[in-house]
């Protein structure tokens, strides 16, 4: 495999991915060379931070859609493309994951992390490269900011911390209330576990 970067934008990279892959269809060894456009940006993290049979989610305004959604606590691993690109260099991007998780869930969730597990990994696809770190919650300390009013975070960030019970969850899902898809998925399949 060999990348050609032919775009750097301050979160982006825009790649030109030359790829050999073999595999078996019916028994017989396909082998074919690819070349293809990639975009590739920083991963991210979130959490399914639960207590007993709740979920606990964040309800933000978010400026894409225009309206409020609930999403899973969590964020961008890198802030800046050059940190990305520094990590990929050292394959240290776990060890910046496990990181970023404890600090955004202080940030954004108002939680102290104790105890957590990797639950699962969310890849995007063949020319879109944003991997998603899903983590169970299972150990933290709520600090006091969590129950704070009219939490606005950050000039993009305003949230409020709610915890959901499950069933209440699948409500959110039915009404378009979770738009982001792949961590509906990471919830629903947390949720069906369960059962």
């Amino acid at each position: 495999m060999s990348d050609e970067i032919v775009y750097r934008g301050k979160l982006f990279q825009v790649i030109n991915r030359t790829k050999e892959n073999t595999f078996l269809v019916d028994g017989k060894e396909i082998t074919k060379n690819l070349t293809f456009e990639l975009v590739r940006r920083p991963p991210g993290v979130r959490a399914l931070i639960v207590q007993g049979d709740k979920l606990m989610l964040n309800r933000e305004y978010r400026y894409e859609l225009d309206d409020w959604d609930y999403r899973l606590p969590g964020g961008k691993v890198f802030d800046k493309l050059e940190q990305f690109e520094k990590a990929l260099a050292n394959d240290n991007i776990e060890s910046s994951v496990d990181e970023k998780l404890k600090e955004e869930l202080r940030e954004e969730a108002d939680i102290e992390v104790l105890g957590y597990n990797l639950f699962g990994v969310s890849k995007s696809g063949l020319t879109v490269d944003w991997t998603l770190y899903y983590f169970l919650v299972d150990k933290f300390k709520i600090l006091p900011s969590f129950y704070e009013k009219d939490k606005q975070k950050s000039e993009y960030e305003y949230i409020q911390h709610v915890w959901v019970n499950f069933d209440d969850v699948m409500d959110l899902f039915l009404n378009d209330k979770i738009s982001e898809d792949r961590s509906a998925a990471m919830i629903l399949k947390y949720i069906l576990r369960k059962k």
